[in-house]
């Protein structure tokens, strides 16, 4: 039986995987990668955690570099369990014991306990992202004189905080509360999604996978 909150994290495993590694967009890579979560608050959990991770890709890799003794290779599933281990802690507010207790589960010996030490060692640093995600020099020169506008409308959280903070998410990942509660949670995540994307006409909902793609 998996662990209350670890389905999600699985789902945004394989949402970034298909995003970094074979270049699709989160729409796309979506009905393959979440086909195994049941409830719309995983799948909207794993969408939000995924979205974050690509926004703030370069922020979140320059911490766990700096954690590490030699750099990880960029397709190392230790950093990319630790990429959203990192974007569930700094961006959706979750206590470091219930990112640890979700996040290990992706990995198993020598990567495990290398992931534990990296995320322990940051939580001991008081690790934090900018006010704004580091955008890649090849995004800042493609965006042009809209990179600092549309960074900083990336550092907006595109789904309800106070749906995904501590003490609810601590409640959702104990199976708690009910299944309508449920259903309105990721009801409402999705509406907001959608309503910020025809807001900044989709330019936000895709800027992340521009990032990724063209990260280095």
């Amino acid at each position: 039986m998996d662990i209350p909150g670890h389905p999600a994290r699985k789902g945004a495993l394989k949402l970034l995987d298909a995003v970094l590694r074979r270049g699709e967009t989160l729409d796309v890579a979506a009905h393959a990668a979440l086909q195994g979560l049941r409830s719309g608050p995983d799948k909207a959990l794993a969408r939000a955690l995924a979205s974050e991770v690509l926004r703030w890709l370069t922020d979140l890799d320059a911490l766990i570099d700096s954690a590490t003794r030699q750099p990880l290779p960029d397709d190392a599933k230790p950093r990319a369990a630790l990429r959203i281990m990192l974007a569930g802690w700094l961006r959706l507010d979750t206590p470091p014991h219930a990112v640890i207790a979700t996040g290990l589960p992706l990995l198993s010996g020598g990567p495990r306990r290398l992931a534990h030490g990296v995320f322990s060692t940051l939580v001991k640093q008081g690790a934090s992202l900018p006010a704004v995600p580091t955008l890649p020099a090849a995004v800042m020169e493609r965006w042009g004189a809209q990179a600092g506008a549309i960074a900083a409308g990336l550092a907006v959280a595109h789904f309800p905080r106070h749906r995904l903070r501590p003490g609810n998410l601590q409640r959702h990942e104990r199976g708690v509360r009910s299944r309508d509660q449920h259903m309105e949670a990721g009801c409402d995540c999705h509406l907001v999604i959608m309503k910020r994307a025809i807001l900044f006409g989709w330019c936000l909902l895709y800027a992340a996978c521009d990032i990724a793609t063209a990260k280095p």
